[in-house]
């Protein structure tokens, strides 16, 4: 949409000074938009910058390949996520750092206070007091993971 630049113009004044006005508008507009056609980049250039995508696809095909590229991205995404390995598995291969106390519980040495202390907390992610990122059972103990 193009909007007037000029001031208001009285209504007294002749119409063939409208006329012009619009006329110079026009002229205006046009020299614009002649400028921005002849400095648009090229193809090769939006591919670089990423707003095209470089494909030997027909046009008319283009949006049913990104489609199938996404739904194939998901796939794979969803598939290794799956595979992850799971908290428990991650202390036990010393990769996520715990308490040496709930180290001793994990492995079957822990003494009744951890155990107590692992159902407290359990109690506090039920009540939502403190949502636990993840947790895992071991020998009957259920064990949260809190994020550090």
């Amino acid at each position: 949409m193009i909007f007037c630049t000029f001031p208001f113009i009285a209504l007294k004044t002749p119409a063939v000074f409208h006329e012009q006005i619009r006329s110079l508008e026009r002229s205006r507009t046009e020299n614009f938009l002649k400028h921005k056609i002849r400095s648009r980049p090229d193809r090769a250039e939006l591919v670089r910058m990423h707003i095209l995508q470089e494909t030997q696809a027909e046009p008319s095909l283009q949006a049913a390949q990104m489609k199938l590229k996404r739904a194939r991205l998901a796939d794979d995404l969803n598939e290794k996520i799956a595979q992850r390995p799971g908290p428990l598995e991650l202390v036990q291969k010393n990769i996520l750092p715990v308490d040496s106390s709930v180290k001793e519980a994990i492995i079957g040495k822990g003494d009744p206070q951890t155990i107590q202390l692992c159902s407290f907390e359990y109690e506090k992610q039920r009540n939502g007091l403190k949502p636990a990122e993840s947790f895992d059972t071991y020998n009957g103990v259920e064990l949260f993971f809190f994020p550090l």
